[in-house]
């Protein structure tokens, strides 16, 4: 029999996924800038990034959570671990051949090994039916995208050249990182949670419910919105009709800022994540998202700077929250409903292209307006099921 779960034990290792996940993830907003501006792309054409990214969620979540249940969380986060790798070491390479599809090629490869552990280690922490567990070990991811964006902003922006070869340290670092991962995860060897495996085929387990189908489009929109609202910041900082006078590289720190803020949002709120508080917390969320894209979309300079931002505070709480609601009545096949959760993720590949086309027919400031289809389903979502 599998050991009786223990969140706080595997606290460290599976936060220090969660960092990794976040950290290497937040990447992509600070580079899509970067090779836009290099190769001259559009807003919509350089959302392809975020599209190679989010796409694989489509076609690996599910999967992961059956081969989850079948064989345990830890051999789906080494292979996840091994393409992660794979990734990084590829755009080392990539980076000289000045040429932009080879960069989604790895971006691929990056996602295929995030989409593995995100999913084994949401399903993992879930096990211990606690939406303020899921929220502290998300925070790990938060404080890795909080750092990201500074640690590669300085990298790429604080040069005079603009140079793809600037790419291959902070790879470099990062696939340093998940060697260290691979050696923490051989030498703890964390354990199945009660439950975690199941050996024998159940095909006929009710796991699909209401709940579960309309969470997982909850989530499909909540990261469309997460991942647009850092995607486009760093232009949006840079607008010229703003007169905010800020650079590149100091916008790439506000976009740091966002994640921060978000964070610190996540900390705040998670002794109050319990019951019926989850729900409520989900739909003030969403309203205060509501009324912050407004700010962003109709006002103007640092009105329209500091409202973008707090956008990080309005979907603090947003992913864990719809997380755990989506998975109440789940039972014993957890990994099946974080796998198709996870596939609803897949909002981070659609959402930020269909703004992108919405900035290029009329701007970026009024393409924000897309996201409040967003927050208005969350809150009827979160008032649905309180």
């Amino acid at each position: 029999m599998a050991p009786k779960f223990s969140f706080f034990s595997n606290l460290l290792i599976f936060g220090a996924l969660f960092f990794l996940i976040g950290f290497v993830a937040s990447f992509n907003e600070v580079i899509n800038p970067f090779l836009r501006s290099f190769f001259d792309l559009s807003y919509s054409n350089a959302s392809l990034i975020q599209f190679s990214f989010f796409i694989t969620y489509l076609f690996l979540a599910m999967p992961s959570g059956y081969v989850i249940r079948k064989y345990g969380h830890m051999k789906i986060i080494y292979l996840g671990l091994f393409f992660l790798l794979l990734g990084c070491v590829s755009i080392i390479f990539v980076s000289s051949l000045n040429l932009f599809w080879p960069f989604l090629v790895s971006i691929l490869f990056i996602a295929f090994g995030s989409c593995m552990v995100i999913v084994s280690s949401n399903s993992y922490v879930s096990f211990s039916n606690s939406a303020s567990h899921l929220t502290i070990a998300n925070s790990f991811y938060m404080i890795g995208t909080s750092l990201g964006p500074l640690f590669i902003g300085n990298i790429l922006f604080s040069s005079d050249k603009s140079e793809l070869i600037l790419l291959q340290f902070p790879y470099s670092m990062v696939s340093l990182m998940i060697i260290l991962a691979v050696a923490l995860l051989l030498k703890t060897k964390p354990k199945e949670p009660l439950g975690g495996i199941l050996k024998t085929n159940t095909k006929s387990d009710n796991w699909v419910n209401t709940r579960l189908v309309l969470g997982s489009v909850a989530v499909f929109l909540y990261v469309g919105v997460e991942v647009s609202a850092a995607r486009y910041m760093v232009d949006f900082f840079t607008l010229p009709h703003l007169e905010a006078s800020i650079t590149t590289n100091t916008a790439s720190k506000f976009l740091s800022l966002y994640w921060f803020i978000m964070l610190i949002g996540r900390l705040t709120l998670v002794p109050f994540l319990k019951n019926k508080n989850t729900f409520r917390f989900l739909m003030i969320s969403g309203i205060f998202g509501i009324l912050i894209v407004f700010f962003v979309s109709f006002s103007s300079g640092i009105t329209a700077l500091i409202s973008v931002v707090l956008l990080g505070l309005a979907n603090a709480i947003m992913f864990p929250s719809i997380f755990h609601i989506a998975l109440r009545d789940s039972s014993g096949s957890k990994s099946l409903g974080s796998g198709l959760l996870m596939t609803s993720v897949i909002g981070g590949a659609i959402f930020p292209i269909a703004q992108g086309y919405f900035a290029d027919l009329f701007s970026l400031q009024s393409s924000y307006l897309l996201m409040l289809i967003s927050y208005i389903y969350i809150v009827i979502y979160a008032s649905t099921f309180r």
